[in-house]
């Protein structure tokens, strides 16, 4: 079994980042970070 893994990124537009982080793919098939979100 995997060990789960936290993520931690803070809200906002991400100008450095190039985009809206929270809608970025993460997850193996392709969740983004909101979908993780409590």
């Amino acid at each position: 079994m995997k060990r789960p893994t936290l993520l931690i990124l803070a809200a906002g537009l991400g100008s450095r980042y190039g985009g809206i982080k929270q809608m970025d793919k993460i997850g193996p098939s392709g969740e983004s970070i909101i979908d993780y979100s409590v």
